[in-house]
């Protein structure tokens, strides 16, 4: 009965339950690096594990080795190694003896520069090549190439796949093939390094120089290939000839010569123009447009009839003038007819008389008045004795202010207002109103049946703002553009509000699976993590049992629980409540405490040694009391 109670107890002794292996953990911090070629960087590297015998760094730069440590930190004051290739190490007593990870480090550069290689010219319809080029730029898997055409994107390429991390020179061809309206187009090319988590925000970026490329085409005439018309005899007509066509087109007319019949080209127009008109100019007028390319025909039919009776003729140059309230302005006027008494301008500002003059210039070195409305007058000797021509006349100012009215916040899913005010803006018909959201076009008002002529204020809501998650932090700006049409300046003006940031805001959702199952070591320590993405920022409440060894600590948006010393009384529900004004998310964490002996260190192998000396004593008794025994038998 003794003898088999010892050999139960020597079993106990020497068979321990639970023993946990130790495991591999490297912390490092940050986890994720972004660094630019040549800036300093620093990262921790550390363990929780009691058994260390040091930790370090091991790199092509700075290598790092502490002794007895469980902390080692990698620092570099400029950072000029491609290779660096850092990977922290901590060395253990016990197994595993070391554990390593490598760093996610991302070191980039700025493209040396970027340009465009494109043709001399490009032919309608014809596809061409344009090539980004981009010189010495790292990493290129990060890199992103897009051609623009104005504020066009034509083209994105980029190279996720290409693992070099040294610098490349990268040659990206677009195929563009272009229409009559792109001669003259400027084209950029971007360069952007898409880096990432801890990368610089925005992406950094290059613009290339812009380049205009020409687009060449054949002539096509500017109005209609066949025309008739007359003239009375004794007068005058002008017959003109327009054509569009790259490179320019040169003009030719084919037409019956005659002293009275003057050709002449200007400013891309080819006109003849005939005075004293007789039946001998009664002919069949052609024109030809012509450059490399091709050729374009116009035939116009010239009929010369009797006298005519005399016409109102008021040619007003430039037959419409847009000018900015307070600049200066001029305006022609004048007649062909031969019976004139005076010329003049009738208007509230600066009126003009001219006697016995076919010409009357409305000359304003500040225009300040809203109502001018100059019209243009001819007296003449015969009927009709006056004609009259107002002078299409827009008066424009730039609004004083653009800002935007919006609630403090924005709930997601929830329709809300966001106001564009634009003050003091004339005239309000060739407004537009336009909501942007970054980049994206919102909404667009324009005002085209207001006549109000003189600055007005105007309120714009746009209503169908809907917001999600992603637009918490999205900048809005409002922009007030005057579109002026002919004569107007070029491109629109306009004006901007400053940007404006919108919170909003929804209810937490969990990072992680909201049920987990842990298990620990009795002895050993465990971290319990529980983070949500919530606006406002959410709070945390843990519901576990409480206990000296448990330790709540809240940093970065993560709260945790941190178990240490793990015993029985440990085992149980940690609920986790992620909560704000908006909603509240829970997640349960079931951990279970195992059983085991850990022996570690000097006291641990002393208490070993024990146990075995122990055992082989009890063995040695066993077999001298058999000896014992069976001699008494014997």
């Amino acid at each position: 009965m003794e003898f088999g109670s010892l050999i139960v107890l020597g079993v106990l002794v020497l068979c321990p339950e639970g023993a946990a292996s130790a495991v591999c953990e490297v912390n490092m911090d940050p986890s994720r690096v972004v660094v630019r070629f040549g800036d300093p960087v620093t990262v921790n590297c550390s363990t929780t594990r009691e058994d260390v015998l040091g930790a370090g760094w091991e790199s092509s730069v700075n290598p790092v080795n502490e002794m007895n440590s469980k902390i080692a930190v990698w620092n570099v004051s400029s950072l000029t190694a491609w290779d660096a290739e850092p990977k922290c190490f901590i060395n253990c007593m016990n197994e595993p003896r070391q554990c390593a990870e490598k760093l996610d480090l991302v070191i980039y550069k700025y493209p040396e520069s970027v340009s465009l290689l494109a043709p001399d010219f490009m032919k309608i319809g014809e596809k061409s090549n344009i090539t980004c080029q981009v010189l010495d730029v790292a990493p290129v898997r990060y890199l992103s190439v897009k051609l623009y055409k104005r504020d066009e994107q034509l083209g994105n390429r980029s190279f996720t796949h290409n693992s070099a991390v040294f610098p490349v020179n990268q040659s990206v061809p677009f195929p563009v093939t272009p229409t009559r309206a792109d001669n003259g187009a400027e084209y950029t090319c971007v360069a952007e390094l898409q880096l990432g988590p801890g990368g610089p925000k925005p992406n950094p970026a290059k613009l290339s120089p812009p380049l205009k490329i020409p687009v060449v085409y054949k002539p096509s005439l500017l109005s209609a290939a066949e025309e008739n018309v007359e003239v009375r005899e004794g007068g005058s007509i002008v017959l003109k000839c327009s054509a569009d066509g790259s490179p320019a087109p040169t003009y030719e007319w084919i037409y019956p010569k005659a002293d009275n019949v003057q050709e002449i080209t200007k400013d891309g127009v080819s006109t003849v123009n005939i005075t004293r008109a007789s039946s001998s100019n009664a002919r069949v007028y052609e024109c030809h447009a012509k450059n490399r390319y091709g050729v374009a025909r116009k035939n116009i039919t010239l009929t010369v009839k009797g006298a005519a009776s005399a016409v109102c003729d008021v040619n007003i140059d430039p037959s419409r003038v847009v000018v900015r309230f307070g600049d200066p302005v001029t305006v022609n006027c004048s007649t062909t007819r031969e019976d004139v008494l005076e010329a003049g301008w009738e208007s509230s500002v600066s009126p003009v008389n001219e006697p016995d003059s076919k010409i009357a210039v409305w000359k304003v070195s500040s225009l300040t008045v809203w109502d001018a409305e100059p019209k243009c007058f001819i007296n003449y000797m015969n009927e009709p004795r006056q004609c009259v021509k107002k002078l299409d006349l827009v008066i424009y100012k730039l609004p004083e202010s653009v800002s935007l009215i919006a609630p403090d916040f924005m709930k997601i899913g929830e329709e809300s207002n966001i106001t564009c005010q634009v003050l003091d803006v004339a005239p309000i018909r060739y407004l537009s109103v336009k909501l942007y959201k970054g980049d994206e076009q919102l909404g667009n008002r324009s005002f085209t049946h207001n006549s109000t002529q003189f600055p007005v204020n105007e309120r714009v809501p746009f209503p169908l703002v809907t917001p999600t998650r992603a637009d918490n932090g999205a900048e809005y700006t409002c922009v007030a553009e005057l579109q002026l049409g002919p004569g107007g300046p070029k491109p629109n003006p306009e004006k901007r509000s400053p940007p404006l940031k919108i919170p909003v805001f929804y209810k937490p959702s969990l990072l992680s699976a909201a049920e987990e199952n842990v298990e620990v070591h009795e002895g050993g320590s465990i971290v319990l993590n529980c983070s949500a993405d919530g606006n406002p920022a959410p709070t945390y409440e843990w519901i576990y049992p409480k206990a000296d060894n448990v330790q709540e600590i809240r940093m970065d948006g993560v709260s945790t629980v941190n178990i240490t010393r793990a015993s029985s009384s440990n085992s149980g529900f940690y609920t986790c409540h992620a909560k704000n004004r908006y909603g509240d998310k829970m997640m349960n964490i079931t951990v279970a405490v195992k059983d085991q002996v850990i022996i570690t260190g000097g006291r641990g192998r002393f208490v070993f040694w024990v146990v075995v000396g122990v055992g082989v004593l009890v063995f040695a008794g066993l077999v001298v009391g058999f000896i014992c025994y069976r001699k008494r038998v014997t």
